[in-house]
Order: C-alpha cells, then sequence, then structure tokens
C-alpha cells in the first residue's frame, strides 16, 4: 500500500527529473565495514511484478534519467538488466553503482555499456586486502569486468562514464595513490573518496578503523597523499571528490596534539 502510495504521488507531481529506485537491498559480498553484512541487515528483493509496475510509471513520466541502486547490488537481481532496457528504449539515461564482482553474461555487459554512468565501488587494487575487506569479490574480476564493459561500448563509437566510489580505512589508506593511478589509466573520470562509518566488525570479518584513528604521524602523511592524488587527478583531467569527515577529522586530530 505505501509504495503504492508513493507511486501515485509522484504522479501527481507536474514533472519528475531523476528517480531513485532500489530494486533490492541484497548484496553479493559481506564488506567488513558495510552494515550489509550486520547480522540484523533486512535484506529483501522488489516483487517482480511490483518491480515491472515501478518501472513502468517511471517511465511515463520521461525523467532525464533514472538511478537503479540503492544500498544493494542491483546487477544480482534476477532480470536487472530487463528494467535498465526499459528505460534505454524509452530514452531515459541509468546510472548504477556497482561493486561489477560477479560473472556477467555478455547481455548483461551490454547492458552494463548503455549507462550514462556507471560508479564501481571499489577500495583496493591489492588482491589479498580486497578479499580480506570485500568477503566474497576478487579485484581482478572486477577490473576485468570494467574492461569488458569499456570495450563494448568503444565497440559502438561510445565512452562510458565510470567513477570509483572508495570508503577510506586504516586498511586501505596506503593503496589508495596506486587505486587512483590504476584507474586513471583505465579510463575512470571520477574518484570519490567515503567516510567509513562506525559499525561492529561482524564474524570473520576484517577489523577495519576510521584514518582520523591513526597516529598523528600517521595522519602527517596521510594528508600528503590525499594531496599527491588530488594533483593525480588534476593532471589528468579527473574529478578529485573528498567527502567530508575525511580530512577535517585528520586535521582536527593533529590540531589536538
Amino acid at each position: 500500500m505505501l509504495v503504492h502510495d508513493t507511486l501515485n504521488h509522484m504522479l501527481r507531481v507536474y514533472k519528475t527529473n531523476n528517480v531513485l529506485i532500489e530494486y533490492t537491498t541484497n548484496c553479493n559480498l559481506r564488506c567488513s565495514y558495510c552494515s550489509v553484512s550486520q547480522p540484523d541487515w533486512p535484506g529483501m528483493d522488489l516483487d517482480q511484478n511490483l518491480a515491472d509496475e515501478i518501472t513502468q510509471a517511471v517511465i511515463k513520466r520521461s525523467p532525464q534519467y533514472a538511478v537503479i541502486h540503492g544500498h544493494g547490488e542491483t546487477t544480482i537481481v534476477k532480470g536487472w538488466e530487463r528494467h535498465a532496457k526499459a528505460f534505454f528504449d524509452a530514452g531515459i539515461s541509468v546510472n548504477i553503482c556497482s561493486n561489477l564482482a560477479k560473472t556477467y553474461t555478455d547481455e548483461e555487459i551490454t547492458t552494463l555499456s548503455r549507462l550514462r554512468r556507471l560508479t564501481v565501488s571499489i577500495d583496493t587494487i591489492d588482491p589479498e586486502l580486497f578479499r580480506k575487506l570485500r568477503r566474497g569479490g576478487n579485484v581482478e574480476k572486477v577490473l576485468s569486468n570494467l574492461s569488458r564493459i569499456q570495450t563494448e561500448a568503444r565497440g559502438r563509437g561510445k565512452e562510458i562514464s565510470v567513477g570509483f566510489s572508495i570508503v577510506c580505512s586504516d586498511k586501505s589508506v596506503w593503496g589508495l595513490y596506486d587505486l587512483v593511478k590504476r584507474g586513471t589509466e583505465m579510463g575512470v573520470l571520477a574518484f570519490t573518496f567515503c567516510n567509513l562509518g562506525v559499525l561492529a566488525t561482524p564474524e570473520g570479518g576484517l577489523e577495519t578503523k576510521h584514518v582520523s584513528e591513526m597516529s598523528v604521524y600517521d595522519c602527517h602523511k596521510i594528508l600528503k597523499m590525499f594531496a599527491e592524488i588530488k594533483m593525480l587527478c588534476e593532471q589528468n583531467n579527473r574529478i578529485f571528490d573528498m567527502k567530508s569527515g575525511i580530512v577535517d577529522t585528520i586535521r582536527a586530530k593533529i590540531n589536538d596534539k
């Protein structure tokens, strides 16, 4: 009833510029720092009939673009590409944030290559650390999937806009420059550095801490590294987006000592 009420309210609006649809709150990974890994996380998928109804209702509104991800991994939903294609066919651009950690069919790769923007959730290119942080994931597969998507897009004479969404923690921070360098070499256009939330370490997970909890000596080194990463981005015309709560808390720790 709540969903139908929401749809009815949406239809009363004169114009819809963009929408966000969360087809699932489930994920194929169990990242050590993510709320999805918590034992009380309410993972669920939208009922397929309801998902179809929502997709068609959105198409009738003709928004400029649709963001079809939330806290879950959209591409593990059965038939997710059908919804994306429906938007494409209606002339609606689509954005997705994905971990790109699964094995994709050629059809799924083609669908991903048609996105307006693809944001890849990735924190390190160190294979061992990646496996520990992103339990169930393999960084080689993630980068291989990204390469397949880019190749498919270029085969149609297109360049897909790709960004990296990066969670900063005490475990991943020292490899961030290498991650951005690799991303730049692969044609990634934007690098967003996200703050680490405070959650209990799940059973079997790798404990992670906020970078401001590191030593003052390390905090000085981290600020210098962030400046180097920003310079690397500027030199290559890439977007450097540092979210609040990272640099300011590091500086606050330094200033307190």
